[in-house]
């Protein structure tokens, strides 16, 4: 699956074979929220209710420009992190490059221990693939609202908006939920029990039907 909208259809078909009606509850982090954006809008076209989209740090539009090859490709997605030299990399071939990335990597301990290269090399595959299908998608209104969990550690660099632009698209608001880290050590400890404990509160407003509570705090 090329597209954004089949990503989405397919992971749907993989959530109703285990529950076929809604309430249902989708998330996803960094560059997921896009795919679980378009599966909300899938499933409200299906007549099917999502009770809550949360959505981690990541905006509707991607984040980088457009990679003229490889080399530029795996510095903006691995440079922010990683020590790595356009010069350097263009000097080899593009399995060649993936290497270097995942050497580096390796070498400052950025990856787990035993993540493999072949591994290494199906991950960036699956990014480029998604970064393509993210750059042709247009996002369109969403008819319910979007519970944003929003990194409180942001780059000196990033000026983004507080809804980081979903007020754009979310017709019921955007409710942002700021939780500690930034985009990456906000989903490893010790931030990631913040924000697994903040989840919870919100899972456990819906299951005890706490509407009002949860749109007290909403902010669009």
């Amino acid at each position: 699956d090329s597209r954004i909208e089949q990503m989405a259809a397919r992971y749907i078909d993989m959530v109703r074979s285990v529950q076929n009606e809604g309430p249902y509850q989708l998330g996803s982090w960094s560059l997921g929220v896009i795919i679980a954006f378009e599966m909300a809008q899938q499933l409200y076209a299906l007549g099917q209710e999502v009770a809550l989209l949360a959505l981690l740090d990541q905006g509707p539009i991607i984040p980088t420009s457009q990679p003229q090859n490889q080399a530029e490709y795996l510095i903006s997605t691995f440079g922010q992190h990683l020590k790595l030299s356009i010069a350097e990399l263009e000097k080899l071939d593009d399995e060649a490059q993936i290497a270097y990335v995942f050497h580096e990597a390796k070498r400052v301990e950025w990856l787990l221990p035993d993540v493999t290269l072949e591994q290494f090399r199906h991950f960036v595959r699956i990014m480029e693939t998604q970064n393509k299908a993210w750059r042709a998608y247009v996002p369109k209104p969403y008819p319910g609202r979007i519970t944003l969990f929003r990194a409180a550690e942001r780059s000196e660099d990033k000026r983004d908006e507080p809804d980081l632009g979903w007020g754009k698209y979310a017709l019921g608001g955007v409710q942002i939920v700021e939780v500690p880290g930034d985009h990456l050590s906000m989903m490893h400890e010790p931030h990631v029990r913040t924000l697994a404990s903040q989840l919870q509160h919100y899972l456990d407003l819906l299951r005890e039907g706490c509407v009002q509570e949860w749109q007290s705090d909403l902010r669009s």
